[in-house]
């Protein structure tokens, strides 16, 4: 199982709540969900759990792929969905998940400051990783990234920082 140790949906949720928990802690503008910790969730869904605990003062949406219609949506504060283009709510005003399947191509235009919560997943690789950290458009310009993993994830990254200092020449 998926996160939370394979004791299915309470697992999942709560690997869910720690990463929602995260993007709050770390004041996240958007969720890349390179791997797939939201896994059993709809876009939507994400969407939905998260508008009433970002800032009013700092987003006025959830923009998120509505996989049902097939297109970007913006969820507004009072809970209408509607296509992205009908929106008035411009990208950099709505907080930005990204699913994993929309980790790779999708293109918004947020704030020059902004900060993205990428999470890690079994089976990763540089290049998919790379794509989903490429959402943010301005990484070199004052955007940023904070990485998430489960625990198992996160003990592997740090046992291959391990081996790899152990096989740094020694002066």
């Amino acid at each position: 199982g998926r996160g939370g140790g394979g004791e299915g949906g309470g697992g999942l949720l709560m690997v869910w709540r720690a990463v929602l928990d995260l993007v709050m802690a770390r004041s996240c503008d958007a969720l890349i969900d390179c791997g797939a910790l939201m896994s059993g969730a709809t876009p939507e869904e994400v969407a939905r759990i998260l508008i009433p605990t970002l800032d009013p003062a700092r987003f006025k949406g959830v923009s998120f792929f509505d996989i049902s219609a097939g297109h970007w949506a913006v969820l507004d504060r009072v809970g209408r969905r509607m296509k992205r283009e009908d929106s008035s709510i411009v990208g950099r005003d709505t907080f930005v998940y990204f699913d994993e399947p929309r980790c790779r191509g999708a293109d918004f235009k947020l704030r020059s400051n902004a900060v993205a919560l990428v999470t890690l997943g079994p089976g990763v690789c540089k290049d998919k990783l790379m794509q989903a950290a490429g959402r943010m458009r301005m990484l070199e310009r004052g955007q940023s990234l904070f990485f998430a993993g489960t625990q198992d994830i996160s003990a592997q990254i740090r046992g291959g920082w391990g081996q790899q200092q152990q096989q740094q020449p020694q002066q």
